[in-house]
């Protein structure tokens, strides 16, 4: 089983800062996050200081579903890492545990887009960009699964909330649908996000989708991600 890394962790960034109607000023992403990014950009030293900060959390309050789902998720990068080098047997344990940590912060904290939005979009883009992993539908039916949830949380301040959210929330759903298989699904999706989002990047893909039936995985990644903001 080989797990792609390519845009994969950046695809986690679109969703859980771009919510300030949703959050007051405490906000733990903020404390890790511009490290976390660098990490998956290859910044080694920046992944070892949020780490570090987050081991640091959760020692003080093993509970702290924020620093969970962010743990889960670079250690489920560093998996992908180590695999595509072959090194399944350092790879493997990460990737078990990423996910356990990932699954455990929902446990924690089911209605939390704090911790929704980052596991969605890490599982969403971890099983639309591995095709060869045979957990791949599972992971795609899982981020579906926390943007769906989001999508529900939103519904009574969604014409709040601005374009790039919106536009990452429907997009990463219509490619989780359209990469299952389920094109009424997907097409339903891509038809939202032309009649809420029209001039948008986001509706300019839809229009693509339509046109040739599909995407190329550059056409599916986010648009304008937030690392380093």
């Amino acid at each position: 089983m080989k797990l792609r890394t390519i845009h994969y962790f950046t695809a986690a960034a679109f969703l859980s800062f771009s919510f300030g109607v949703l959050r007051g000023a405490e906000r733990f992403d903020h404390e890790v996050r511009n490290d976390v990014f660098a990490g998956f950009t290859g910044d080694q030293e920046a992944m070892v200081r949020a780490l570090k900060k987050l081991d640091e959390t959760l020692a003080t309050n093993p509970k702290h579903a924020e620093a969970l789902v962010w743990r889960g998720s670079a250690l489920f990068f560093q998996s992908g890492q180590f695999m595509q080098t072959g090194n399944f047997e350092k790879g493997m344990p990460l990737y078990q545990r990423g996910l356990a940590e990932m699954e455990q912060a929902g446990q924690l904290e089911p209605d939390n887009i704090g911790v929704l939005a980052p596991r969605g979009a890490v599982l969403l883009a971890a099983g639309i960009n591995s095709r060869g992993n045979p957990q791949a539908k599972m992971l795609i039916e899982k981020g579906i699964a926390d943007y769906e949830k989001i999508l529900y949380l939103q519904k009574t301040y969604w014409d709040r909330i601005g374009t790039h959210p919106k536009g990452e929330l429907l997009q990463g759903l219509a490619n989780g649908y359209r990469v299952l298989g389920q094109k009424e699904k997907a097409d339903a999706f891509f038809e939202r996000i032309q009649q809420e989002l029209p001039n948008s990047p986001y509706a300019k893909r839809a229009a693509l989708y339509f046109e040739k039936g599909t995407l190329t995985p550059a056409q599916t990644t986010c648009i304008g991600c937030h690392t380093g903001k």
